[in-house]
């Protein structure tokens, strides 16, 4: 799944992950893909 956080520089990435984090991120990615929520969200 996600990371919570990394760094590309440095290469390291978080070993903890926390879910409540996670699901905003894939609205976000529906959304950007489809846009199904900004239309609900209008209707």
């Amino acid at each position: 799944g996600f990371y919570d956080a990394f760094s590309v520089k440095e290469g390291w990435w978080a070993d903890s992950n926390i879910a409540i984090y996670q699901s905003p991120i894939v609205v976000m990615i529906e959304n950007y893909r489809t846009g199904l929520l900004w239309d609900l969200f209008m209707s």
